[in-house]
């Protein structure tokens, strides 16, 4: 399983510099939902760094080509960044981009978690824990790296969405009309909030905030989808209705003890 996964962001490290490359135009609504929760992620690790002088440590888990951690950095410039990454080519570009931009205190790190040992005041793990063979365990995992009074901040599949299994079935009919299969056949496996929300309260986190993100189905390119997705996500995205439309969740957790 690690392999497949290796090997599908290996391939998928040529298409993310376009992809967060602002000047660039996407139909692609899976490339749209990953800047939109770039963003809500950068904005808060910026607020949350803000009454730490902007010092503090940040740990980006599954940080791709270093995309979100350079944006923070350009903020923060007194915070210690670390990525890490199981894709050898995300970590060499992300290597590069960090060395274009002069920064210090920045490393990108080739590996899982088991090369981590030491905690962070903001742990970040976006578009990952959907891809692991045990979703809550990997969550328990990532939950200890926190310091006290720290934010864990991640995002998941929606458990609860109605739209996804819409999503689920027309992918499998895609993927038998055109004998091809979206990301190489990983398959993401869903948590429902009330599951994720139950372990991370035994674990002393309170639940700071949430973001339902991306109203669509995401199968092929549309200008449309694009469009209708930025419009429903101004009123459900913080809506007890986006529970049930959105196709992904960002949480922001805050560790408590």
């Amino acid at each position: 399983m690690k392999k497949e996964i290796i090997n599908a962001f290996d391939i998928k490290s040529s298409e993310y510099p376009e992809i967060y490359d602002d000047d660039y135009s996407t139909n692609n609504l899976i490339h749209q939902e990953k800047r939109v929760r770039s963003r809500i992620v950068e904005r808060r690790a910026i607020r949350y760094l803000y009454p730490l002088k902007n010092r503090g440590v940040v740990l980006d888990v599954g940080c791709g080509t270093g995309d979100l951690l350079l944006n923070i950095k350009n903020n923060c410039q007194e915070a210690m960044m670390h990525g890490v990454d199981i894709s050898p080519k995300m970590i060499a570009i992300a290597r590069q981009k960090a060395e274009e931009c002069g920064y210090k205190n920045i490393y990108f790190i080739e590996g899982d978690l088991k090369k981590i040992t030491f905690h962070s005041n903001i742990v970040i793990s976006i578009g990952v824990i959907d891809y692991q063979e045990h979703p809550q365990n990997f969550l328990i995992e990532l939950s200890r790296l926190v310091c006290k009074d720290g934010y864990l901040m991640f995002s998941t599949s929606n458990g609860d969405s109605l739209l996804r299994r819409v999503r689920v079935f027309l992918s499998k009919v895609h993927t038998v009309l055109f004998n091809k299969t979206k990301r190489g056949g990983l398959k993401a496996r869903p948590i429902k909030e009330a599951h994720l929300h139950n372990l991370l309260l035994q674990h002393g986190y309170t639940r700071e905030k949430r973001f339902f993100i991306t109203f669509g189905i995401g199968l092929f390119n549309s200008q449309m989808e694009c469009y209708l997705d930025r419009v429903l996500a101004k009123y459900l995205s913080n809506n007890i209705f986006g529970k049930y439309l959105s196709l992904s969740v960002i949480y922001v957790y805050k560790k408590s003890y």
